[in-house]
């Protein structure tokens, strides 16, 4: 939601096991306006979503281009690309939404493209991520110990791998709840749009955690329903923070102990399904 990360790797598979080397990486954030238009996909009407699928590829053409002139590399340097692709809707376990047409890229760039990689997990059963818990596998199995591995992005989740794992039907993985999301738009409430994000956490630190806020996130029945699962903005986005700014009657001066709140929150959540 923030920008486009890009990473050229060098990726061998020898029998089940992974060799994977980065080569070169960096991060472009979007510009506000583009961000802003990201942001509205969920309620976007059918015609702007088709033109959106476009566009969004047609941005991700143009980063990928300044990648390539950054460290010097030309348009051979890599044999496919992987596209995640933006996340429009996702329904747990029932049907998913990622744009960012793939046909784009193949046709700039030459190479075969490999995208939209949640819908055939979900349409197989599955929760619609079904590439970072196989790749923690085959990282991290080595070691031989109870491993957690935890992303905090967007949505928190995370994979356990027991150390006697001896294959991905050994591990589980799940979307604890929200990692970023609430803690984001709270905190350009509370800043009128100057600041997108909680810069380390100051205004959580300025805040008092309300108690009342809390267990009500906390008795939300995606943090105790059972696994597997997953889940994204459509349940832990800007709906939720309107009908938490209205039941509790919160004014301005409420935002920072709001932040501080949501922030708590996602820690809690994170705790409560480790448990």
């Amino acid at each position: 939601m923030d920008g486009l990360d890009i990473c050229l790797a060098e990726i061998k598979r020898n029998n089940s096991e992974i060799d994977a080397r980065v080569k070169h990486y960096s991060s472009y954030p979007y510009s506000i306006d583009f961000k802003n238009r990201l942001l509205q996909l969920p309620t976007a009407s059918t015609p702007e979503i088709c033109q959106m699928n476009f566009e969004i590829a047609k941005i991700y053409v143009d980063l990928i281009r300044k990648f390539l002139d950054k460290f010097q590399l030309g348009v051979n340097a890599f044999d496919l690309i992987g596209s995640h692709g933006q996340t429009v809707w996702h329904i747990h376990r029932n049907s998913t939404l990622q744009i960012g047409e793939a046909s784009v890229l193949a046709e700039r760039f030459n190479v075969p493209v490999v995208s939209d990689f949640r819908v055939r997990d979900v349409a197989a059963g599955g929760s619609g991520a079904p590439l970072v818990p196989f790749l923690d596998f085959l990282v991290f199995k080595k070691y031989r110990k109870n491993l957690m591995a935890l992303n905090i992005g967007g949505i928190v989740n995370f994979t356990m791998i027991p150390s006697d794992a001896t294959g991905v039907d050994s591990i589980y993985a799940l979307d604890a709840g929200p990692g970023n999301s609430l803690i984001d738009i709270t905190a350009q409430m509370m800043s009128g749009g100057d600041m997108s994000f909680d810069k380390d956490g100051m205004i959580a630190r300025s805040g008092t955690i309300r108690r009342d806020i809390l267990d009500f996130l906390l008795n939300h029945p995606y943090i105790s329903s059972p696994m597997p699962k997953s889940t994204g903005r459509e349940i832990f986005g800007k709906e939720l923070i309107d009908q938490i700014v209205d039941k509790f009657r919160l004014s301005r001066t409420d935002y920072q102990s709001l932040v501080a709140t949501v922030t708590r929150f996602t820690a809690e959540a994170v705790f409560a399904n480790y448990r």
